[in-house]
């Protein structure tokens, strides 16, 4: 059973035509980005990101907003109230186009929010850079 799933992990990376596909649990393709918001949750929601990220083989770096390598600019919001707490994440490219956008509310807390927003995102740019 072993050998088919490395042999499909195999052929997706050949399919993928991905330079960086390696098996194992290690980042098939890296992605650059800066991470912007009002929230004191930012530090934990990186960690959570490249946590998410790297789950789905890809390595997640922060660089700053002027970086000529950044791919992508992640806005997060996070607000709190006395029943629940929500979570946003708006995706843009270099160029300020909105290319993927997570929603996350009915948490405990705005770290479950963010966390939850943060797998999300992760999905949604893994799919992006396949």
């Amino acid at each position: 059973m072993k050998s088919f799933g490395l042999a499909l992990a195999i052929l997706g990376c050949l399919a993928s035509g991905s330079v960086l596909c390696k098996v194992g649990g290690q980042a098939k393709a890296s992605v650059n980005v800066a991470v912007v918001g009002e929230s004191n949750l930012k530090s934990n929601f990186i960690e959570d990101l490249k946590g998410a990220a790297k789950d789905l083989g890809l390595q997640v770096s922060i660089v700053p907003r002027g970086d000529d390598s950044l791919k992508y600019t992640l806005a997060i919001a996070q607000e709190t109230t006395v029943g629940s707490a929500a979570g946003a994440v708006i995706g843009m490219d270099r160029t300020g186009d909105v290319v993927m956008s997570v929603v996350r509310s009915g948490r405990f807390s705005g770290r479950g929010a963010l966390n939850a927003c943060a797998k999300e995102i992760a999905k949604k740019m893994a799919i992006l850079e396949r």
